[in-house]
């Protein structure tokens, strides 16, 4: 059966398919009736449901965290598509085809790789190198790190996400250093590449983005730090002074402790890190929000920016950074369809 995407049903749509369930609570109408309230994800998004009749007969026949075949129609409530489910069972995850639920990043991560490697092998700082390097060339640590979303929405939510953050930050940290001589650029680059590390642990990406256990509770900037300092202890001589700096990169690039940052920047290349990340993910965000359909000349509010997004006109819309040595294909040549080592994100 073809997979009915979420993003595309609309009011009146039948569905009938498998869904990762990642939410799941029991409400009461104002008549006393139960019913459950529900959130459903697959590579395209996310969408709510209500399951209105035998509610308590179906409450215990799925978990949120579960694959469930549903049958449902769209529908809409307070402008939003929802979903109007009248059945709902659990299906076997070794029966689910996670392409259909785990959005991948749309560009070639090996790009991405290529240029933090190269990064990397040209740090001066012959400790940090062997640092990083250990980090890349870890059987365990290296292909999570490729995998990774960047987050479970937000920001680079699909496979790979993180290590397009990571690139595309060590660039921006590149340059920074070129118009701040006096920075530490290895210790930046390097405080880039780990300042994420711990997501790697703090989230789920198998089957479905979500939080672990773990990852509520202690928080991807402990592991981070957890990582960083096996690392180095297992290179048997790291600098404890270089240590302890790219601990404090780790735990302060959140900016604040409303934010989730341990501690705030306490020296420049960890203000720097603060406000590259921040940088990314917001430019992410803007984006992604222009490139929504609908809506006029707005996108809809986005909590995380704060505001809606004003639609700017674009010749090349969507997220894109350049890697180095590319040359920006020009208005006609991007009109024929000429090669570019732009990496645009949102097509739609």
């Amino acid at each position: 059966m073809k997979h009915l995407w979420l993003e595309t049903i609309g009011e009146g749509s039948p569905v009938e398919g498998t869904y990762y369930l990642r939410a799941k609570s029991t409400g009461t109408t104002k008549a006393g009736k139960p019913y459950l309230s529900l959130v459903f994800s697959d590579g395209s998004g996310e969408m709510e449901g209500r399951l209105w009749d035998n509610a308590l007969d179906y409450e215990g026949r799925a978990a949120a965290g579960d694959f469930v075949f549903i049958r449902a129609r769209g529908k809409i409530w307070q402008s939003q598509v929802q979903l109007d489910v009248s059945h709902l069972e659990t299906v076997p995850r070794e029966s689910v085809n996670v392409d259909y639920f785990l959005p991948a990043c749309p560009r070639d991560r090996e790009a991405y790789a290529r240029t933090v490697n190269e990064l990397i092998d040209g740090l001066a700082d012959e400790s940090l190198r062997r640092l990083c390097r250990a980090l890349l060339d870890d059987p365990e640590l290296g292909p999570r790190l490729k995998a990774a979303p960047a987050a479970t929405g937000v920001h680079q939510a699909y496979v790979g996400g993180l290590l397009e953050h990571v690139c595309s930050m060590m660039l921006l940290a590149d340059k920074i250093c070129t118009h701040y001589p006096a920075l530490d650029r290895d210790l930046l680059l390097t405080g880039v590449l780990f300042h994420d590390l711990g997501k790697i642990r703090e989230m789920a990406y198998e089957y479905a983005f979500d939080y672990t256990d773990a990852g509520k509770l202690v928080g991807h900037q402990v592991f981070g730090v957890q990582y960083l300092d096996r690392l180095a202890a297992e290179l048997g001589d790291f600098p404890p002074e270089r240590l302890m700096l790219l601990e404090h990169l780790i735990l302060s690039h959140h900016g604040r402790p409303e934010y989730g940052a341990t501690k705030i920047p306490m020296f420049a290349e960890a203000l720097v890190l603060h406000y590259i990340d921040n940088l990314d993910a917001k430019v992410f965000g803007f984006l992604e929000a222009e490139a929504e359909s609908g809506q006029g000349n707005w996108s809809e509010r986005k909590w995380y920016l704060e505001t809606a997004a004003y639609k700017v006109p674009r010749e090349t819309p969507g997220y894109s950074f350049r890697l180095p040595g590319a040359k920006p294909a020009g208005k006609a040549e991007r009109a024929k369809g000429g090669e570019t080592n732009e990496l645009p994100l949102f097509k739609k």
